[in-house]
């Protein structure tokens, strides 16, 4: 299965297309709030 995605991941660019993942997660959404009550633009 891994070689599978490996030959996808690998021929993605060859179609004018990218790869993207949406960031997420209890961690992420803790630093966002952190950083959102320092202020910090987002």
């Amino acid at each position: 299965m891994g070689d599978l995605f490996d030959h996808v991941l690998a021929v993605i660019p060859e179609f004018g297309l990218r790869v993207y993942q949406r960031p997420g997660g209890p961690d992420l959404n803790a630093l966002a709030a952190a950083l959102a009550a320092q202020g910090a633009p987002q």
